[in-house]
């Protein structure tokens, strides 16, 4: 990878040009693919002081005269000194004055701090898997593999890279996961509110359907109704006519019976007693043609027992399934 300034022609990801500072780093954008970034916005002359990095850690104000490249660090006069006492190895350090742009400085959001004492982070202790400072390292200074991590390894960048790697894959399963999510949602929503739907329609065929045949018991009532209605006027005046014929012969019955003749008796019971017999057989004929209705209402079987009985008419069935068995139905 080349320094994206013109002029420079130095190589390498995750360095810095020697003739400019500029970090050289590898990003991906969010179409996935791999570009050049150089991590400063624009290469300009410097001309605000650089604070030392340790001594900021310690909230101590210290105006940095050098940077080592090899461990990425702006160092005052006397945090220089004790880094080349303390740490071995070469030191591969420029002069602030020397360069012509100031370098990226990286905050690492304090992660390069220990938490439990708020001290530089220097060390890892490989038997408990230990990020550790100088008071971290005194406790596991018995351990059989204490790393002293101002000693830099290949190995780390590569590691990073893969590290960086990975939560870019993770990144974009997780992108991926909500928006199948998302969509698993919208599905959901589409089926409840089709759940809905069915049962409206359901209700709006029950009560079409009890509707109509409420109207067909209407117009069957209303037959019986007119039908009864005639009987009972043919009764009506049927009746009064053998009534009256009735009360015509009773009185001339009564009287001969009591002064008349015999011959008269004999005369009078004859055609009287064929005009009751005519008359008995007329009533006898109403009311042998004449029924009575006894009417009740009878529901139809299923209807009842779907009235009756307790159990819920309509249930929702939810049946929970994992993310990757439904997305295997989505596509199939």
């Amino acid at each position: 990878m080349k320094c994206p300034k013109p002029e420079c022609g130095v190589e390498g990801e995750g360095k810095f040009c020697i003739e400019c500072g500029t970090m050289l780093a590898k990003t991906i954008d969010h179409t996935g693919v791999d570009r050049v970034k150089c991590l400063q916005n624009e290469h300009r002359e410097h001309d605000a002081e650089t604070a030392c990095q340790p001594c900021k850690r310690k909230h101590k104000s210290e105006t940095a005269t050098r940077f080592y490249k090899s461990c990425t660090e702006f160092l005052c006069n006397e945090c220089s000194n004790n880094h080349q006492i303390y740490i071995p190895g070469r030191h591969d350090l420029v002069n602030i004055q020397n360069m012509k742009t100031l370098p990226v400085v990286v905050d690492v959001n304090r992660m390069d701090m220990c938490k439990e004492h708020n001290k530089e982070i220097e060390f890892f202790c490989e038997d408990h898997s230990k990020l550790c400072c100088s008071t971290c390292a005194f406790i596991h200074r018995k351990c059989d593999t204490v790393e002293d991590l101002h000693t830099p390894k290949e190995s780390a960048c590569l590691e990073l890279k893969t590290i960086k790697d990975s939560l870019i894959t993770l990144g974009t399963k997780i992108d991926s996961f909500t928006a199948f999510s998302q969509q698993l949602a919208e599905d959901l929503n589409i089926a409840l509110d089709n759940i809905v739907i069915e049962a409206e329609t359901i209700e709006s065929q029950i009560l079409k359907r009890l509707k109509d045949e409420k109207h067909r018991l209407m117009v069957e009532i209303e037959n019986v109704k007119t039908e009864e209605t005639t009987k009972f006027s043919k009764a009506k005046v049927d009746s009064p006519e053998l009534k009256t014929i009735l009360e015509d012969i009773f009185p001339i019955c009564s009287t001969v019976l009591e002064h008349g003749s015999p011959t008269q008796k004999v005369i009078v019971a004859k055609r009287v007693g064929i005009k009751l017999k005519a008359l008995e057989n007329k009533q006898n004929e109403h009311r042998d043609s004449y029924s009575t209705p006894k009417v009740s209402a009878a529901f139809c079987r299923n209807l009842v027992t779907l009235i009756n009985n307790d159990d819920n008419m309509l249930n929702l069935n939810v049946e929970y399934q994992s993310a990757n068995k439904a997305r295997d139905q989505k596509r199939s």
